[in-house]
């Protein structure tokens, strides 16, 4: 149904752009990030702080010292819990946007074709133009 208020309404219609190499390339800074920046700094320098526990020491003096020493343990666990969540989320993100660029790929072009085969069946179902001097 074409509104009424805007009888512009073909002409209005707002089409979604996508660069299909901008998703590519967006996907391979986000793999590239992963691999170089985060899971390289959390492999080699905070994973071995993980792995190494909660460092309390043995002292009789600290009442309640397995409580804080669980508590810090919970907490190295959720951090460990968030960037793995964070690296799977982000791989996930940059899988999306391959696989929006793969399907759409194509789509482009194809649109191109299919709106410049509707303009000219409209320009041929259309009567031509009344010419300057006919009125």
């Amino acid at each position: 149904m074409i509104p009424q208020e805007n009888p512009d309404w073909p002409g209005s219609y707002q089409a979604i752009d996508v660069d299909i190499t901008s998703l590519h390339d967006f996907a391979e800074v986000l793999r590239r990030d992963l691999e170089e920046n985060v899971k390289r700094a959390w492999n080699a320098d905070i994973r071995p702080y993980f792995e190494q526990g909660a460092q309390m020491g043995n002292s009789c003096y600290i009442q309640d010292l397995l409580k804080v020493r669980s508590y810090y343990e919970r907490c190295l666990r959720k951090i460990d819990e968030s960037m793995a969540n964070l690296y799977r989320g982000t791989a996930a993100m940059a899988s999306a946007a391959d696989l929006i660029a793969q399907r759409y790929q194509g789509g482009d072009v194809f649109s191109a074709e299919l709106q410049d085969r509707v303009r000219q069946d409209i320009d041929t179902a259309l009567p031509p133009p009344p010419s300057p001097g006919a009125a």
